[in-house]
């Protein structure tokens, strides 16, 4: 019955689960500083792009006058509903006023009934101001700067999960090299206690221990190499998992799986994705703000006329003469006789496009460039890891063979040592094409935004 309480025993106690990927991914966008800091910049855009909306609010107004002396005794009031549309610029308005008393001729307008007159009226700009202004360019370029800041964080985002998977692969190869280093020290240990037996009994000579004991040192020496390279690794990847849970070689993956054909990725589906790309999507909005922008400074050279209409209706008993109802007509201009503000601007806004554009060019043939470079690069890893798994295989029979020719005496210490040490460096060379790999199968999804796990 002693297999039989083995095998309860092995379903009894679950298997260490190794750390995945995805584990690593999902933790490193989760309450990451660098992702909650351009949460705070979107919500600070929605809020510029609300005080934007706000020019189009509708406002209370209102005025008071009066005089008691000399020739004139009058007093008034005014009080209005007005609001900034973003139709041609034009403005409505609502109010009642009214105007009591002795008043120049020049303020004839305040004279009203006894009660006050209603009044309703609008105004609209002809040149300055009619296709644009400050407030529509305003609000049109601030919904346009949540959308960069929204773009901002998905790039982070992007930028997050390929370092962190970058750091994860690197973590993983380190420690399965240092595992691999790990049974190199072991087998040369045990050959070693094994020689010295036969060096006691007069079997061998003291050069083969000697030798055998120069191969475990310098194994002691890869491994405590090794051994850096994976804490390295470990701080890298403990920037992104963030656990309190120390790390072991326990969480490491024992097989880098193959679970991905990077042959299908070609350069008309990275370039069918390039437009998509956040910071191409970037710069486009930044060239749409500029034009916007350059549309409000060539606004700013033209006179500002407006013209205004106002209906007006006594609301109560006249003082003089009959109830009538009116109407109002005027205009209000203004020509700058330099103007040197609008043409300045004018100039800077113009530069800045051209710049934003020569940008855009310039990251167009980078982009060209890596994404050539990736293609090749991802070609090459694949025919390398072919020949690679050829050479582990070969290798591994030699190794394999050199040691039955060492029971049989045929063979010597140094050619075992040496065949162990070949197919050691095989399996650490195979190890990091295979990390490499998979790096570039991350890659490629960030270049054509396919993350599962970017939100």
């Amino acid at each position: 019955m002693r297999w039989l309480a083995g095998l309860f025993i092995a379903f009894a106690i679950p298997a260490h689960a190794v750390l995945d990927l995805e584990t690593v991914q999902r933790r490193a966008i989760e309450n990451l500083p660098l992702i909650e800091e351009q949460e705070a910049k979107i919500s600070a855009a929605k809020s510029r792009m609300q005080q934007a909306d706000g020019a189009f609010d509708t406002t209370l107004k209102g005025k008071t006058s009066g005089q008691n002396a000399d020739k004139y005794d009058y007093n008034f009031w005014e009080a209005k509903l007005e609001k900034q549309t973003s139709i041609l610029g034009s403005k409505l308005y609502v109010g009642h006023r009214a105007g009591l008393g002795t008043w120049p001729a020049y303020y004839g307008d305040y004279q009203t009934s006894s009660v006050g007159e209603a009044f309703a009226g609008f105004s609209l700009p002809l040149l300055r101001g009619l296709l644009t202004d400050e407030f529509r360019t305003a609000k049109s370029n601030a919904q346009r700067e949540v959308f960069i800041e929204e773009q901002l964080r998905l790039q982070k985002v992007i930028d997050v999960l390929l370092k962190s998977s970058q750091a994860y692969w690197k973590w993983v190869a380190t420690g399965q090299k240092y595992e691999i280093y790990q049974t190199l020290v072991k087998v040369a240990e045990d050959r070693q206690e094994f020689l010295e037996k036969k060096f006691q009994a007069g079997d061998i000579h003291r050069l083969k221990l000697t030798d055998n004991l120069r191969t475990l040192s310098k194994r002691k020496v890869d491994l405590q190499r090794a051994q850096i390279e994976w804490e390295m690794a470990l701080e890298d990847l403990n920037l992104y998992y963030r656990s309190s849970q120390s790390l072991t070689l326990d969480d490491v993956p024992k097989k880098i799986e193959e679970n991905m054909n990077p042959l299908k990725a070609d350069y008309l589906t990275l370039e069918n994705k390039k437009k998509e790309l956040p910071v191409f999507k970037i710069l486009d909005l930044k060239i749409e703000i500029l034009k916007q922008e350059a549309s409000l400074a060539e606004n700013k050279v033209l006179p500002k006329v407006d013209v205004f209409m106002e209906g007006i209706r006594d609301v109560g008993r006249v003082r003089f003469g009959k109830d009538q109802d009116e109407l109002r007509m005027g205009m209000n201009f203004e020509f700058p006789l330099m103007n040197n503000q609008a043409r300045g601007k004018r100039s800077e806004v113009k530069a800045k496009q051209l710049a934003v554009i020569k940008e855009k060019e310039w990251l167009d043939l980078e982009w060209n460039r890596q994404a050539k470079q990736f293609l090749t690069r991802l070609r090459i890893l694949v025919d390398l890891l072919g020949n690679q798994k050829i050479e582990v295989d070969s290798t591994d029979k030699m190794a394999k063979a050199e040691s039955v020719k060492l029971r049989q005496g045929q063979s010597d210490i140094f050619y075992v040592n040496i065949r162990e040490e070949d197919l050691a460096e095989a399996k650490l060379k195979l190890v990091e094409t295979l990390a490499s790999l998979q790096i570039a199968q991350l890659e490629l999804e960030a270049l054509t935004l396919s993350f599962k796990n970017y939100k």
